[in-house]
């Protein structure tokens, strides 16, 4: 039996799923074209070249502003930055460095690797570690807050039992 013949008694059902097919993926995609913002449209500055807000004062200016970090608890600052790999107490036991494939230091007892003096724990905690296991947090902390997170980190193996 031929598809197209007169006498299919499934021609006309054939056909309402098609239509039907193609008028649900008509819609979905005008949906879908309306949907979506366009690109945002290229501006070129017309600030003067020179001055306060010219093109120049605009590249001196820093272009990362320091956070607004709560420092007044230096463990909630742990917690959020350095206790999903360190750990809660900073024994460097948690889900994240089980499943690190880099070893993750303990904070309190160690061996560790590099200097521990504020100074260089606070550029560690900013700049991260040489290997790129341990990233930086310059833009979340600022200085300001590695250096309240240095000195929690620091006192951390102080209180160990």
């Amino acid at each position: 039996m031929i598809m197209n013949e007169p006498n299919d008694p499934f021609r006309m059902t054939r056909l309402r799923v098609f239509l039907w097919g193609s008028g649900v993926t008509l819609v979905l995609a005008g949906l879908i074209f309306y949907a979506v913002p366009p690109a945002p449209k290229a501006v070129i500055s017309s600030a003067p070249l020179q001055g306060p807000g010219s093109v120049q004062s605009t590249l001196e200016e820093p272009l990362i502003s320091q956070p607004a970090i709560d420092t007044s608890n230096p463990k909630a600052l742990f917690m959020r930055f350095c206790g999903s790999c360190h750990g809660d107490t900073g024994n460097g036991k948690s889900q994240m460095a089980r499943m690190s494939p880099v070893p993750v230091p303990n904070l309190i007892s160690g061996p560790f690797k590099f200097e521990r003096t504020p100074e260089a724990v606070r550029n560690l905690i900013l700049k991260g570690s040489p290997s790129g296991a341990m990233p930086g947090f310059e833009r979340e902390l600022g200085e300001q807050g590695a250096t309240v997170l240095a000195q929690y980190a620091l006192e951390l193996a102080k209180e160990k039992p």
